[in-house]
């Protein structure tokens, strides 16, 4: 992350408020290696030592500053818990010190070094290792883990949760219907050890991996893409590694509360859980790690994450099936929970008031999953990139109103529906809009050995977003505009789309102004029904970069081949098909990962038909609704490659 998301707290400057800035005089300080919790804790010479004892005594009307250095946790217990709250003109600010990166760790210490010496060989066939330690907990379904390491390719992967050594040490490299194969760098723990294999799936072996890109892969020659490389070999003692059985780093229960700058490492279940909590604000966090980054529950309202960078460190080998689709997948449902890693979950049937702006949330499962909200829920997800997503950047319900999902920049599919109906009059409050869609990225996760034959080779989805669940027609209407889409194949579903179903009940449901292009021959949208008095899709820009070879409009009711054939049957009279003209930088595919879209341009060229033909929509009073003419996310005319979208440097 850039230097603008670090901590901007000034300690000549600090003190209560709700704002972004600090006022007053002085400040507290802690200090893990020069402090001592028998000191006042009121200037630089004379800090705290401890987190428990600074929060618990550091005045409201001061800014506790933790200076650079690592804060230990337990591995096995909460890290942190912030049980006492501040006011709404005091609040408990818990901030880096200016120019220092404090980190709250609950991982074990002894294998966060390179050069360890805490692995011994356990089986040089499989170069499975076994750690010198031998009293690490059993973990259970009430005792979670997490495991992750720093990898030769300058990326941080959380390494796979097996449930029995013989899976960990598995020679199969097929899916198959459950049976037990390896999947790829993982741990197990038995007898107070730790075992570790952090064998790549890119060396050669019988059923190993192709290394030719064959689309499809074939099923006779198997390949699993993504793997990290292994120029230091498969011995863990020369990798950092990072364990934790934390079931979270930190805990929040308080009420005006802002942690600022802090970089977070532990907490196997969630890294920072929310729990009833009111005016929280994390900023400037770096977290790495957790199956979840943060949980938000019990009513939590007036939530912000903002300037943030998480790191979940989802393994780009595992493929969506073996994650989620445990009816069908190829792992047993005990191992999947492990690999359903998400950034953010709003996981109560009230609360409101969420913004989760200006962050990057990198390899996750599942971005931001608020399914579970109801009502009005007050939720911004803006101006924030998600960088390999391979579910949804944005899950949610649609009993849901007063949503804004905007100006994101997105590596892989974009948002969910997961079911339900707006209560009366609430129907028009859901928005998605101004975000680069970028479903092209890569070949994740495929493998071959599925359940059936069909399911060779699946892959991440390529799809752009589709609704989930039953019914299939509900009162739950979206505005999705100027979104700019780039989509590819999905092997285990035909088709790419910017949705699959709409409401049948009261409000709109509108589609205006987004350029969608395709590198594939799959559909461009699925079960969308033309004539339909409550829905209007047009003003739109098509365009194949491939040959298409499936109809482009599906089940519409009928299917249509082309843009034309639709228009002739009364479908989106001002939407066009022709080339939106991109720089080369982001035409190609696959690429690797988006890196916060340094070097694309994602303008239309001079000449492009986007700069033209959108719907004025400035009457609507949608968010960010206009009457510029260009079409997509980002403007033509913008001294910026991606326009206004992703993150805002901190003030």
């Amino acid at each position: 992350m850039a230097d603008s998301f670090k901590s901007h707290a000034d300690p000549g400057n600090n003190g209560g408020g709700d704002g972004g800035y600090y006022s007053g005089v002085g400040g507290y300080y802690v200090d893990p290696v020069k402090g001592s919790d028998d000191n006042n804790g009121s200037s630089l010479a004379t800090p705290w030592k401890t987190l428990e004892h600074s929060i618990a005594h550091v005045p409201l009307d001061r800014v506790l500053y933790l200076r650079g250095g690592v804060f230990r946790t337990s591995p096995t217990t909460t890290g942190v818990s912030i049980t006492r709250g501040g006011k709404s003109d005091a609040r408990l600010r818990i901030a880096a010190y200016p120019g220092e990166s404090p980190v709250i760790d609950g991982c074990w210490p002894e294998f966060e070094t390179a050069n360890n010496g805490q692995w011994t060989l356990f089986d040089a066939a499989t170069q499975t290792y076994e750690s010198v330690g031998k009293n690490y907990p059993r973990y259970s379904a009430n005792a979670g883990w997490i495991g992750g390491f720093d990898s030769d390719d300058g990326e941080f992967y959380q390494l796979h949760q097996y449930h029995s050594l013989a899976e960990l040490m598995s020679t199969k490299y097929k899916a198959g219907s459950r049976n037990d194969y390896y999947l790829g760098p993982g741990f197990f723990v038995k007898g107070g050890r730790l075992y570790v294999r952090i064998q790549n799936l890119s060396s050669p072996r019988s059923d190993g991996v192709q290394t030719a890109d064959v689309d499809p892969p074939a099923v006779t020659d198997p390949r699993v893409s993504g793997t990290p490389s292994s120029a230091h070999g498969f011995n863990p003692n020369q990798y950092q590694m990072y364990f934790s059985a934390q079931p979270q780093l930190i805990s929040i229960t308080g009420d005006y509360i802002t942690l600022d700058g802090l970089t977070l490492r532990g907490g196997a279940t969630r890294k920072i859980f929310i729990n009833a909590g009111h005016h929280i604000n994390i900023w400037s966090t770096r977290s790495f790690g957790s199956r979840t980054s943060v949980l938000i529950e019990n009513n939590s309202s007036d939530i912000e994450l903002r300037w943030s960078d998480f790191e979940g460190g989802y393994p780009p080998y595992a493929t969506w099936h073996e994650t989620k689709d445990t009816a069908h997948g190829s792992l047993k449902a005990s191992d999947t929970a492990a690999l359903k890693i998400s950034a953010v979950i709003i996981k109560q049937p009230g609360g409101s008031d969420f913004r989760i702006l200006d962050n990057r949330f990198r390899r996750y499962f599942v971005g931001v999953n608020a399914s579970s909200l109801a009502g009005q829920a007050d939720v911004v997800v803006s101006h924030n990139i998600f960088d390999f997503v391979s579910d949804e950047a944005w899950e949610f319900n649609g009993s849901q109103w007063n949503f804004d999902f905007s100006w994101n920049l997105i590596g892989g599919p974009a948002f969910g529906y997961l079911g339900g109906s707006a209560a009366a009059g609430h129907y028009d409050g859901k928005n998605i809009h101004h975000n680069i869609i970028f479903s092209t990225i890569g070949r994740w996760g495929r493998r071959v050995g599925g359940v059936d034959a069909a399911q060779d080779g699946w892959r991440t989805m390529g799809k752009v977003a589709e609704r989930h669940g039953l019914p299939r027609n509900y009162n739950s209407p979206v505005h999705i505009y100027n979104n700019t889409i780039f989509m590819d194949k999905a092997f285990e579903q035909p088709y790419e789309l910017l949705e699959r179903q709409f409401s049948s009940g009261p409000g709109l449901h509108a589609v205006y102004n987004n350029i969608e292009v395709d590198h594939a021959d799959g559909y461009m949208r699925n079960g969308a029904k033309i004539g339909q008095s409550n829905a209007d899709y047009d003003y739109n820009l098509y365009w194949y970069y491939g040959t298409p070879g499936k109809p482009m409009f599906k089940n519409y009711p009928a299917d249509y081949a082309s843009l034309a054939d639709l228009q002739a049957a009364g479908g989106e009279s001002h939407s066009g098909y022709a080339d939106p003209l991109f720089d080369s930088s982001v035409t190609a595919t696959p690429i690797t990962a988006l890196n916060g879209g340094a070097g694309m341009d994602f303008r239309p060229q001079v000449a492009s038909p986007a700069r033209v033909g959108a719907k004025d929509l400035t009457a609507t009073g949608w968010p960010d609704s206009s009457s510029v003419s260009w079409r997509g996310a980002v403007d033509p005319d913008s001294s910026n490659l991606l326009g206004d979208v992703g993150p805002r440097t901190r003030p």
